[in-house]
């Protein structure tokens, strides 16, 4: 429900007319990607294994920190994290 929530206000730019398209932005995904790895070092997702879990890049589609955090990512999204499309 968080995530949905979060991915509905992105939509809600586009559906409102602020722009034509949300694009993640590249330097703020590979930093989420970086510090992904950095919180899952040690654990079995970075072992070598191989799981539907891993990206073709090895990033673990998991969620490393705890939910606090994570209720706080989603309460809204950093538009510096993306590309508003005009």
């Amino acid at each position: 429900e968080m995530q949905l929530d979060y991915i509905f206000q992105l939509i809600e730019l586009v559906r409102c007319g602020r722009c034509r398209a949300v694009v993640p932005a590249a330097e703020p995904t590979r930093r989420f990607n970086q510090a992904l790895r950095e919180a899952m070092k040690g654990t079995v997702w970075l072992s070598g294994c191989k799981s539907w879990y891993l990206d073709k890049n090895g990033n673990p589609a998991t969620w490393p920190w705890s939910f606090e955090q994570f209720v706080q990512d989603m309460r809204a999204p950093d538009l510096r994290d993306f590309e508003l499309v005009a």
